[in-house]
């Protein structure tokens, strides 16, 4: 019987675009919902009700993070710098707003912001394959500079 192969560069990439759509279509959804659904002065307001310090900064930090974030984790777009910046922008969250109330997102724990924090970490790690807009510069930047080195010999 022949064994499957799980570390085929294929299945790495698909794997990568998955994570990706979803980590950052969830977090885009999040953050379009404050700015849309709640409105800037609405997430103003839950912050203020959360205890989060600095409300009026921290909902427009929320927004733009969550709704450029995850528009960025989605396309794999400047993943080693979105994604660091989604990473630690939800530990902020975590500690802020979420940490006091225990794991449980039923709770209000931090078991969501979490997720997000640690996959947006391992896009920033490993990328985003292939299928994303920083893996097709690479592809084309190294295609480039193995044509130039074969037209140089």
């Amino acid at each position: 019987m022949r064994q499957l192969d799980l570390t085929t560069p294929a299945l790495r990439d698909w794997t990568l675009l998955v994570l990706r759509i979803v980590l950052g279509g969830l977090l885009l959804a999040h953050g379009l919902q404050k700015l849309v659904a709640f409105g800037y002065h609405g997430t103003v307001g839950a912050f203020d009700g959360m205890g989060v310090p600095a409300a009026p900064v921290a909902a427009g930090i929320a927004i733009a993070v969550e709704v450029i974030g995850g528009l960025f984790l989605v396309l794999g777009l400047w993943l080693p710098v979105s994604g660091l910046v989604v990473a630690v922008y939800m530990a902020g969250v975590l500690v802020l707003a979420h940490a006091p109330f225990g794991p449980f997102a039923t709770d209000g724990g931090w078991e969501l912001v979490a997720l997000y924090a640690v996959g947006s970490a391992a896009l920033a790690v490993l990328g985003g394959g292939r299928y994303g807009i920083d893996g097709a510069r690479l592809a084309t930047r190294t295609a480039r500079a193995s044509g130039s080195a074969t037209a140089a010999a």
